[in-house]
């Protein structure tokens, strides 16, 4: 076999194996996308207020943090019979 011929047979035997994963992935289905939960609500609260002195012209701030200890929504906290879980 001469150098072209053996050239010719590994191209050849590439584009075998493209076109069978082409059918053969083709033929496979695929998994349906992942549904994520809702990202949980917001439990951390930061608001600030500058204010200025009327008499000294001084700027102060005011920083207020809120957590919230609201883990879950209420509909997940009751139970079966209707009544809130302890």
């Amino acid at each position: 076999m001469t150098r072209r011929q053996i050239g010719l047979l590994v191209f050849a035997v590439v584009l075998l194996h493209i076109g069978a994963f082409w059918l053969l992935g083709g033929a496979i289905r695929t998994l349906p996308p992942r549904r994520f939960p809702a990202p949980p609500q917001d439990t951390l609260r930061v608001r600030e207020t500058n204010f200025v002195h009327p008499d000294t012209g001084e700027t102060m701030v005011y920083r207020e943090i809120r957590v919230s200890t609201k883990l879950a929504l209420p509909d997940a906290l009751m139970t079966e019979s209707g009544s809130p879980t302890k």
